[in-house]
């Protein structure tokens, strides 16, 4: 039996950084470098768990879409 702690990790990770989102407030660089890290995790995790086992993908694939899309938002928040 393979274990899924990754993709549930990687889903849980991508899943913050995509709530992340809806703050309102204004971020300053360490909140944004910490969420940018948390997606990075995300999606290393992800990429570790597709790679390595079977069992799940459908969990690891959401993680590492959305850890995707946040790393990419984070970056164009932290360049404008």
């Amino acid at each position: 039996a393979t274990s899924i702690w990754m993709a549930i990790t990687s889903l849980v990770l991508g899943l913050v950084c995509v709530i992340a989102f809806f703050d309102d407030s204004q971020w300053d660089k360490d909140t944004l470098l910490g969420f940018c890290i948390f997606a990075v995790g995300g999606l290393v995790l992800g990429v570790a768990s597709l790679s390595s086992q079977s069992a799940g993908k459908g969990m690891a694939i959401a993680g590492l879409l959305m850890s995707t899309i946040s790393v990419l938002a984070y970056i164009g928040i932290a360049i404008n």
